[in-house]
């Protein structure tokens, strides 16, 4: 698992809500047949996700571990 920090809000952009400026949140970056993207946990301590592909990513998120 690693973390990033929220950069700029998504607010519903590629349909990513929950995620706060300047808050750390964990991810995994997966792979599957249509190529890389990005899981993200808006809660810690849940298994919930949203899920994005790598330039959704980098628009809104700094990898920081």
């Amino acid at each position: 698992m690693h973390y990033c920090l929220c950069i700029y809000e998504p607010r519903g952009d590629n349909g990513l809500e929950g995620f706060l400026l300047n808050s750390i949140y964990k991810y995994e970056k997966k792979k599957d047949s249509q190529g890389f993207y990005y899981r993200i946990f808006p809660i810690f301590g849940y298994d919930y996700y949203e899920t994005c592909g790598p330039n959704v990513f980098k628009k809104h998120f700094k990898e920081v571990m």
